[in-house]
């Protein structure tokens, strides 16, 4: 193309029409660049599963989006080849805890897309009405100690009305173990039997929806302490079984798997009103012919 010497500055001034110009004034010719260029900004995008209410992502402390459906999301900004991005969530579902994997990291030439928001359900936790000796298999009519923990916690005063089975967080070496090694650390999952708690879920109070804890990838909750106590009436003595040294492990004190309700034998406990270890280990253990409530665990 011919243009005069005037003709090309003027155009190459025009910096919002132009990117780049290339003058030749001897030919009088010159070349237009488009001014976007090749894109270099890229979508951040991810996954969202198991909400049941509504939730607020946001991205790089900046946008946020709300979500009420599982699925597939997008923010609309656009993050740079090279920028870091991070995901985040700012509001949590009521009765419900998700996370955010895959959140965060530097872009690379490609739209984000491996993100994934899971959501799970907050588990309820409940301390029974009525209080029981060591045979618990007795008191509730069935095979074994922890069975018949079992059986009381579904039928007891204080139990919700939501149609959930319930647990007694209760272990006897036999019939119901939460760990061999402290905290889990050996075998991870592995180490349960019949366990009651379920990996990274948050447990609530029933009676007021306060969160005692949430548990980690091992199904357990590493003391610390509690972010409430178990029980909010004072303090309550519950049959538990837990060891005072390996945490999370089964002490030899049991009233013989929960059988026994003689003063010869004796159990470990817990207390309510505790917030460190000794929520779920108080004490030196409990005569069998005591009467001690229970910890009862949605499942």
């Amino acid at each position: 193309m011919k243009a005069s010497p005037l003709f090309l500055i003027f155009v190459c001034l025009l910096g919002f029409i132009v990117t780049n110009c290339n003058l030749n004034e001897d030919k009088g010719t010159f070349i237009l660049m488009d001014l976007a260029g090749p894109s270099n900004q890229y979508k951040i995008t991810g996954n969202l599963s198991g909400l049941s209410g509504s939730l607020v992502l946001e991205l790089n402390n900046s946008e946020s989006i709300s979500l009420n459906q599982n699925g597939t999301f997008e923010f609309s900004t656009r993050i740079l080849s090279g920028q870091s991005y991070l995901v985040s969530i700012s509001t949590q579902p009521s009765n419900q805890l998700c996370r955010v994997s895959n959140g965060s990291g530097i872009v690379s030439s490609n739209d984000i897309k491996e993100i994934d928001v899971t959501c799970s359900q907050n588990k309820k936790i409940f301390i029974t009405n009525s209080s029981y000796n060591g045979d618990l298999m007795t008191a509730g009519g069935a095979g074994t100690g922890v069975e018949g923990a079992d059986s009381r916690c579904n039928v007891d005063a204080n139990k919700p009305v939501d149609g959930a089975t319930y647990k007694a967080l209760l272990v006897d070496e036999s019939n119901r173990i939460a760990c061999t090694s402290n905290n889990c650390e050996t075998l991870g999952l592995a180490e349960h039997k019949d366990w009651i708690l379920n990996p990274n879920t948050t447990y609530i109070r029933s009676a007021d929806s306060s969160i005692i804890f949430t548990t980690n990838e091992n199904g357990i909750f590493v003391f610390g302490n509690l972010s409430s106590s178990f029980g909010n009436a004072g303090s309550e003595l519950t049959w538990t079984g837990l060891s005072s040294g390996i945490r999370w492990a089964t002490s030899t004190r049991h009233c013989n798997l929960w059988t026994d309700s003689t003063s010869g034998d004796e159990g470990r406990v817990g207390s309510t009103d505790q917030v460190d270890f000794r929520s779920l280990r108080f004490g030196t253990g409990e005569d069998c012919n005591t009467l001690r409530k229970l910890i009862c665990v949605e499942q």
